[in-house]
């Protein structure tokens, strides 16, 4: 009997011993735990700040300056002795382009509190004599308050494009900024534009194949009173052709006629940033 107990205990004993080197292991995975939950209350306040910053820059997108719109006389108010927008310049055969009323074909209606007498029912009949009137003190759906508040005159581009040729269309002859990338690689812009499509495709690119973007007249026609907002990006390549401009693509042979207002391009980000 002294014998078994002798035994039990020296077992017991064993067993002890035994479970002390688990003590290290099990501390080791409380620490773990704590650390855990440590890392996941960081994170909780990271998302959080991550929010709060999103917020800040949604609001600062809202308060900034505009790009500066790389298009020279985009309002197209100062006009060569010929009638053609001044630095803007026709390529190939067939291509006339002239400057009318912003009122035309009813881009905006004239803001005013009652219908004048002068006004028409038709947005197609629209012109600077005869305007389109959208309301009381409504401009329409574009710029439904010009010219309250603005400082600034505008007027629209009407395209016409007949002919066989296959590079035709009207390029800007100066911009604001240089395209140059010293890499020579593309650097991505943006572009944005209303255009009315009465008949053809319309086409937007660097040089002269106006194959980038494309506003057929089907798009136009489901747009708010046929103005279609072109808003894209444009893939330019610093060592090729300053000109970009608007024309009919490369290959299509329809008549293209059209109005454009408000062209607008800017650099998504800065040059130097593309080239690294």
């Amino acid at each position: 009997m002294k014998l078994f107990t002798i035994l039990f205990v020296i077992l017991l004993v064993m067993l002890l011993n035994a479970q002390e080197p688990t003590k290290p292991i099990l501390e080791r995975l409380n620490s773990l735990q704590s650390e855990n939950d440590a890392l996941k209350t960081r994170l909780a306040a990271l998302e959080e700040y991550q929010k709060k910053l999103e917020e800040r820059i949604n609001k600062l997108e809202q308060e900034v300056p505009s790009p500066l719109n790389i298009f020279h006389n985009s309002q197209f108010l100062s006009l060569n002795s010929d009638g053609y927008p001044a630095d803007w310049y026709s390529y190939g055969s067939g291509v006339t382009a002239r400057v009318v009323h912003p009122y035309t074909h009813g881009f905006i209606g004239p803001y005013l509190e009652s219908k004048p007498a002068n006004a028409v029912d038709r947005i197609e009949l629209a012109s600077e004599k005869t305007p389109y009137w959208y309301g009381v003190y409504h401009a329409g759906p574009r710029l439904g308050r010009y010219p309250w508040g603005c400082n600034t005159d505008f007027r629209i581009l009407h395209l016409k494009i007949t002919g066989d040729s296959d590079y035709a269309g009207l390029l800007s002859d100066k911009t604001r900024q240089s395209l140059m990338s010293w890499s020579g690689i593309y650097s991505t812009y943006r572009v944005r534009c209303y255009v009315k499509i009465i008949q053809g495709t319309f086409g937007i690119s660097q040089d002269v194949t106006f194959t980038s973007i494309r506003v057929t007249k089907t798009m136009s026609e489901k747009a708010p009173q046929g103005w279609y907002l072109v808003d894209a990006n444009l893939s330019l390549a610093g060592n090729g052709s300053g000109a970009i401009g608007f024309g009919r693509p490369q290959g299509d042979k329809e008549t293209l006629e059209c109005y454009i207002a408000l062209p607008y391009l800017y650099a998504q980000k800065a040059l130097w940033m593309d080239d690294n």
